[in-house]
């Protein structure tokens, strides 16, 4: 069992076992390694893509040590933002180097700002808009306080696709850095200033001629210039300082060029006014766009920091008395609030650091990268393990308890939200020999049982025990300090975790338990069919067929009547009803606790369901007891003794029907069992059967004799059923044929011959059929023609 204890010190303490601990610190080590930068400044070389807190979508990416934004290929948008906020009372100042290469010119990109208290990020229109200013139907970039835009084609800095001001409504003035204001949905991003880096002449809005420049430092083919020697270098120098005469900034802008005379900087804008009000805290971005024409996109070698620094003071910290830690184990600390001072308006501890030595510390005080950068929050040394907990002033020492009665000296110092940084204040800890552990056991119960239920009203004692000898114990519910006892003993019936720390009086070390704990169940609940019908008099229902979710394994069940006697409780799968009321409630094993009853009644029929099913032909033209043929339509039904709800019918060849009297066609000869299974009115069911034999497929009758000459019995042709073809031949004594036909319907031979009426006497017919179950019928014979 891993454990943990604790020092308290101030009027703080924290309080995490070892195990809790050390897997939090695997995951802080993790994310410390991977990911060091947390706050301002921000120094971005793009080294790779593993930054969380570096936010890209659309074209947008990390890649060969640059942030780009586009190819140069036609409509791309890409944008991305630091993912960090950073208080807006002391302005920011941003630089990078700018990389617009490789194109043919468009469109540009822009450096912005947003409120950090944005929920839904999202970009504004591309194309002129640059990502920033609505564009037609696509609103502004969400959250927009400042935009600064790098147009190289020259329509971020007038008001076409439905941008609010400009230098005009549709003339482009590429080569233009102008600014718009911040701005929500279609409102605001409203243009402030701008200057042309690069016009044909002189003009007011325009640099001096002689600083005059492009904002692309090369056409297709071009390579990055990452060499401020070489020609086309362009560097950013962004600055928003807080006004001191009201609202908002004032806006510094210059730039790093190498047009091929040397490096030299150029003033964009000086203390130009930006008079709208700052949310509480901003967060910065970048975005740029191509359209027909095109270009390469890219920042590179980024750092973004307070503006401010001059209205910044360091944090300070003291050295604070010797702490007492026990050795072996996790130490919990907080830096004491008397021990920090946070000059900053709005400042916070971003990060505690822990140092060797002073001249350690005094090695990063002079780079702002390093400087602002928590660094690996774990201090190795032969005496133990130092451990910040990455956010805040919370720490935890694990001394080596081969340095028991010795003292360790370390330096720490804390890093505030604006990235100043403290000199370096001592920290002395003291280790003693720690107790050993303590463990939690429940009275009456296995050791190794770590959770114990019980009903509402009832306790259970636990025991705390160890190989130590504790002079007193603290118990806690849920990290709750609930009492302190002299013996290791404590009874509780309410739910939660429980611990204990035991004391001894060696020294002020005290160790903590793993919890245990103590449950309440919900009490089950029963649900069973309200009323029961026993369908056959003889049969009592079983009590399993209307009860839900039956489980012997967990519960026990205990069945009573109205009068109070009880009838059952743990055999109750095998019990069958007698009529009569009951109520049925269940506990959890090993409980003694019922849930809440459900009652039902069990009443019986007094005579079982009974169908007579029976069936007669449909055809109401034919008698009752006649021949019944395959392709006769038949009809059943059935006489029940109670009301029916609901019927199905098997008519034993693979068909079904449902309905009180069904009909059917069977179509073949056999024997077909039919079953009809009934429900009534009490929910009682029952089935009965009828055999149905179909032998007959044909009939087949054929006169002996006809009249031609009368009116009825005029013609002579065999009567028939179930035929589906049939060839008959009539021929006189002497052998010649007198007629023929193929066809079922024919009304047969009218006792011509050649258009004369045939001499009366005998004549010999001869007929060929087809049944509809494919047997063959062939008979010859004599029949009477009479005059």
């Amino acid at each position: 069992m891993k454990e943990g204890f604790y020092l308290r010190f101030g009027s703080v303490s924290k309080k995490l076992t070892s195990g809790f601990f050390t897997s939090f610190i695997i995951l802080f080590l993790l994310a410390s390694v991977s990911f060091g930068q947390t706050g301002f400044p921000f120094c971005g070389d793009f080294a790779d893509d593993s930054n969380p807190l570096f936010i890209t979508g659309g074209s947008a990416r990390v890649d060969d040590g640059v942030l780009r934004l586009t190819d140069a290929d036609q409509d791309q948008s890409g944008y991305a933002y630091i993912d960090i906020p950073f208080p807006s009372n002391f302005g920011i100042k941003a630089t990078f180097e700018m990389y617009i290469y490789g194109g043919t010119g468009g469109d540009g990109m822009s450096v912005f700002l947003f409120d950090a208290a944005t929920q839904n990020f999202a970009p504004g229109g591309f194309g002129g808009s640059l990502g920033y200013a609505p564009r037609n139907e696509i609103p502004g970039l969400t959250g927009a306080y400042f935009g600064l835009g790098f147009d190289v084609f020259g329509n971020f800095s007038n008001s076409s696709e439905n941008k609010n001001g400009g230098l005009s409504t549709d003339l482009t003035y590429p080569n233009t850095i102008a600014v718009r204001t911040g701005g929500s949905g279609f409102s605001g991003y409203n243009f402030l200033v701008a200057k042309t880096t690069l016009a044909v002449e002189e003009t007011p809005i325009s640099l001096p001629l002689n600083e005059m420049f492009a904002l692309n430092s090369g056409i297709q083919g071009t390579p990055r210039v990452t060499n401020p020697d070489q020609l086309g270098y362009r560097k950013v120098y962004l600055e928003l300082l807080p006004n001191p005469n009201g609202n908002g900034y004032l806006l510094n802008l210059e730039m790093d060029i190498n047009n091929g005379a040397g490096l030299r900087r150029v003033v964009i804008f000086s203390n130009q006014p930006y008079t709208q009000s700052a949310p509480e805290n901003l967060k910065i971005g970048f975005a740029a766009s191509t359209g027909s024409i095109v270009n390469i996109h890219e920042i590179g070698e980024l750092t973004v920091e307070v503006a401010d620094q001059e209205g910044l003071e360091n944090p300070v910290t003291r050295e604070f008395e010797d702490l007492a830690t026990c050795a072996g184990q996790d130490n919990f600390f907080e830096i004491p609030a008397d021990a920090i001072d946070l000059p900053n308006e709005n400042s916070t501890v971003r990060c505690l650091q822990f140092y060797r030595s002073l001249e350690e510390i005094e090695a990063v005080l002079d780079d702002i990268c390093l400087q602002g950068r928590c660094r690996s929050d774990v201090l190795e040394l032969e005496q133990g393990v130092l451990r910040a907990n990455g956010n805040g002033v919370g720490y935890t020492f694990t001394p080596s308890a081969d340095f028991i009665d010795q003292t360790l000296t370390v330096y720490y110092t804390i890093i505030d939200t604006y990235g100043r940084q403290s000199n370096g204040s001592a920290l002395n800890l003291f280790i003693q020999e720690s107790p050993n552990p303590v463990n939690i056991k429940f009275e009456d119960f296995d050791t190794e049982t770590n959770e114990v239920s019980i009903c509402e009203g009832e306790s259970v004692r636990m025991e705390a025990f160890g190989d130590d000898l504790y002079s007193s114990f603290k118990w806690y519910l849920n990290d709750v300090f609930v009492r302190e006892t002299q013996e290791p003993f404590y009874e509780s019936g309410f739910p939660g975790a429980y611990k204990v720390e035991g004391y001894t009086n060696r020294n002020e070390c005290f160790v903590v338990s793993e919890e245990i704990l103590i449950s309440i169940p919900e009490l089950p609940e029963v649900t069973i069919q309200e009323e029961i019908i026993a369908c056959l008099p003889e049969e009592a229902p079983n009590l399993l067929d209307y009860l839900e979710d039956f489980d012997p394994d967990s519960f026990d069940y205990r069945l009573i009547g109205l009068d109070g006697e009880t009838r059952i409780e743990e055999a109750i799968d095998s019990v069958d009803l007698p009529p009569g009321e009951f109520t049925l409630e269940a506990k959890r094993k090993g409980l003694e606790c019922f849930g809440p009853p459900s009652n039902f009644v069990v009443n019986y029929v007094t005579e079982p369901l009974m169908l007579a099913i029976s069936y007669q032909l449909m055809d109401p033209s034919r008698p009752s007891d006649a021949d019944i043929f395959i392709d006769d339509e038949i009809s059943f039904t059935f006489e029940p003794n109670r009301t029916i709800v609901e019927t199905e019918w098997d008519f034993g060849d693979g068909t079904t029907a449902s309905g009180l009297s069904p009909s059917h066609v069977f179509g073949s000869r056999g024997e077909y069992l039919v079953q009809v299974t009934a429900l009534d009115e009490f929910g009682c069911s029952t089935t009965d059967e009828i055999t149905v034999v179909l032998d007959l497929s044909y009939r087949v009758m054929i006169p002996t004799g006809f009249t031609p000459t009368q009116f009825e019995n005029r013609y002579f042709r065999p009567k028939v059923r179930g035929i589906v073809e049939m060839e008959l031949l009539v021929f006189n004594l002497w052998g010649n044929m007198v007629f023929q036909s193929n066809d079922l319907n024919t009304e047969g031979w009218d006792g011509s011959f050649k258009g004369e009426l045939a001499p009366g006497g005998s004549y010999v017919y001869k007929v060929k059929m087809l049944s509809v179950d494919g047997e063959v019928f062939e008979e010859t014979g004599k029949f009477q023609l009479i005059r």
